[in-house]
């Protein structure tokens, strides 16, 4: 005999399962990259082109660094402003996986 769950079980169950896969995507881009991402890598994550990039650094939005004459930025702080202009935390994270190994 198959046991048939009601409609706001189900619904939990879907809204659990959305929640453990949003944790899953963002534990895998800390486990398995760095924290840094270069400026292409950037750009593509947060969907701009290099001027309003250099805005954000310069404004102080997005947290970078150098390495060498390389600049890298922080993947916590990409994250902090995406989220800040209305973009989720799931499509946050998959911005950064994508960008992540766009390079």
């Amino acid at each position: 005999m198959v046991q048939v769950v009601d409609y706001e079980e189900f619904k939990e169950a879907i809204r659990r399962i959305e929640s453990l896969e949003e944790d899953n995507i963002f534990l895998k881009s800390l486990l398995l990259a760095e924290r840094w991402l270069s400026r292409k890598q950037a750009m593509h994550a947060l969907g701009c082109k290099d001027s309003k990039l250099w805005q954000l650094t310069r404004e102080n939005q997005i947290t970078h660094r150098y390495e060498g004459k390389s600049p890298l930025y922080d993947v916590f702080s990409i994250r902090v402003y995406l989220e800040a202009n209305k973009i989720d935390a799931k499509e946050a994270n998959q911005r950064i996986i994508s960008a992540r190994f766009s390079s």
